[in-house]
């Protein structure tokens, strides 16, 4: 079952058609009569959201005390000799006798069986509150809208999109579905290879490739292509690498990958306040060329498939 984060105690939100609900630890009874108990602090989905109660139970308590001969004793006698005997134990005794004799009495009570109530069992109506929706997004990596009325995330979109999580899944699948070949993957793709060779190293300027990342989208279809297309980026680099694209005495991968080193080397310059312009163009003339290159490299797979 799917946890939402953020509901308190007796809230609850719709989803999928059911209610998902909120309780404290504490036995209930639900609409339909069942008897549920939550050991710690929990959520459950139930159709009904009118008519739970928490079931309330007294302890039992020492109704009076009896004796083996059958005398009953009071409870309340028992505690005044008790409070006697501590105050004069503190003050002192006036005399032997007395404090033999309250000793005894106590005694008398300490053999004596204790008789309980018994436990009382009550249902108390509670309210429980739905404070909002939320739906299903139809996968595991596509955050759901809402933090229930309001949005859950620090910008004007609702859907969050776990970047670097789709990336790793999809060459996960892909590792899976191309047995013959090592994939080798920690976590992110930066260091991501196949047979021994990375596998990214074009694409050091796409956030998602080096640390953990998530976008935040405004309607569940920008989400949903905003999966496809970082699903797609990651076959089109793996097929780059062990597909070689033929390019006279050299392949177009190769290329490509050399188009990335040489991007990295560019940015990484401390160039003087001056050149920054001509870095920033050069940076740009390198990335429309990677996308050229990338663009053959798209086509002549598709073709070869």
């Amino acid at each position: 079952m799917k946890i939402f984060n953020g509901l308190d105690d007796r809230q609850a939100i719709e989803f999928n058609g059911v209610y998902v609900i909120h309780l404290s630890r504490g036995e209930y009874v639900s609409p339909s009569g069942e008897n549920v108990k939550i050991n710690m602090t929990g959520q459950l989905t139930h159709h009904q959201i009118e008519g739970w109660q928490l079931v309330k139970k007294t302890q039992p308590r020492v109704l009076h005390y009896e004796t083996k001969e059958g005398n009953e004793l009071s409870v309340d006698e028992y505690r005044r000799l008790q409070e006697q005997y501590e105050e004069l134990k503190e003050k002192g005794f006036p005399d032997l006798d007395t404090e033999f004799d309250l000793k005894k009495r106590i005694a008398e009570y300490n053999r004596a069986t204790a008789v309980m109530s018994e436990a009382e069992v009550t249902h108390e109506p509670i309210e429980i509150t739905v404070i909002g929706s939320a739906e299903d997004t139809g996968s595991e990596f596509i955050e759901t809208p809402f933090k229930y009325c309001q949005t859950s995330f620090k910008s004007s979109g609702i859907y969050k999109v776990h970047s670097t999580a789709i990336s790793v899944d999809e060459f996960n699948k892909l590792g899976s579905k191309f047995t013959k070949d090592r994939f080798s993957c920690d976590g992110k793709l930066r260091f991501a290879k196949i047979n021994g060779d990375f596998v990214f190293s074009h694409m050091s300027d796409v956030a998602w490739i080096d640390r953990q990342t998530s976008q935040v989208v405004g309607t569940i279809e920008e989400a949903r292509e905003l999966e496809k297309s970082i699903r797609q980026q990651v076959v089109n680099a793996v097929y780059l690498a062990l597909i070689p694209v033929p390019a006279d005495d050299v392949t177009l991968n190769e290329v490509l990958r050399q188009l990335g080193r040489i991007q990295d080397t560019v940015r990484g310059l401390d160039v003087k306040v001056k050149d920054q312009s001509s870095q920033r163009v050069a940076l740009m003339k390198i990335r429309e060329l990677r996308g050229r290159v990338e663009e053959s490299i798209n086509k002549y797979i598709q073709e070869t498939e």
